[in-house]
């Protein structure tokens, strides 16, 4: 494994502070200052969730989560990144018996590219006005490490070696179960889907990894498209539904509209 520490590993031992809180993030940046600065400054700018979670309490099992039915008949597969990221990660050939499960005989992935990866996402969905909402009370402490287990569990089934008690399909579990409920648009969705794919590559180059190569970045793009088109009741709209962001200047980029909110 290298020795640069990924952002989670570094605000693991800073257990005083919110997992959440943009405190945390300056107070871990001791070591890495440039990175853990930069990311503090945008968390700050936006406000974080306002969660109490912190190293102790966040458990971090996997996730049970209750998948909907999508009404799509054949439950998508997983890709195959499991032996890359123990590779990367851990330096480590699984085997056979773990290329495609992981029990607790199979080397330690959640505590280790697993969380690296969720912890990134976090990171960036907390950043991100698009999702601006999240952070003003909508999501409870239990609602936050309820979020934080299910992506272990998602992080793992989609990577290809889901947990053995795992007895759900693969869908798209970027949502939190707390919002269920709640109408998202096909905006929402392609966000959190940037977001994870992102994440990914955040974390390989947090741990000083390679990056994907152009095939694997491609099908997991593909698949996270794939999950999310598949996600019940989402309206097709531009429109982002938890979004604080400032509303957009329409023609500063041909990209641009009012509904945008980017």
């Amino acid at each position: 494994m290298s020795s640069r520490r990924s952002r989670f590993t570094r605000s693991l031992w800073c257990s005083a502070a919110s997992l959440f809180a943009g405190a945390l993030f300056m107070a871990c940046s001791a070591g890495s200052e440039d990175s853990v600065a930069q990311t503090s400054e945008a968390v700050k700018g936006v406000g974080a969730f306002h969660s109490h979670v912190t190293r102790d309490n966040w458990r971090r099992h996997v996730g049970h989560r209750h998948h909907h039915d999508d009404g799509h008949g054949c439950s998508p597969k997983s890709l195959d990144l499991c032996p890359t990221f123990d590779s990367d990660f851990l330096g480590v050939d699984a085997g056979a018996s773990c290329a495609h499960i992981t029990t607790p005989e199979c080397p330690d992935r959640v505590d280790t590219w697993d969380v690296s990866i969720v912890f990134d996402f976090a990171i960036a969905v907390t950043s991100d006005c698009r999702f601006g909402e999240w952070s003003t009370g909508l999501l409870t402490d239990d609602d936050v490490i309820n979020y934080l287990n299910d992506l272990i569990a998602f992080t793992l089934q989609v990577s290809g070696c889901p947990s053995s008690d795992t007895t759900t399909p693969l869908s798209f579990d970027l949502i939190p179960s707390a919002l269920d409920g709640h109408k998202f648009t096909t905006a929402d969705v392609d966000a959190l889907a940037e977001l994870y794919s992102a994440a990914v590559a955040q974390a390989l180059s947090d741990n000083g990894s390679p990056p994907l190569t152009a095939r694997q970045a491609k099908e997991l793009d593909a698949k996270l498209t794939q999950l999310a088109r598949r996600v019940p009741n989402v309206s097709r709209s531009r429109k982002y539904t938890f979004s604080t962001c400032e509303p957009a200047v329409v023609g500063s980029n041909p990209k641009d509209s009012d509904d945008a909110c980017r």
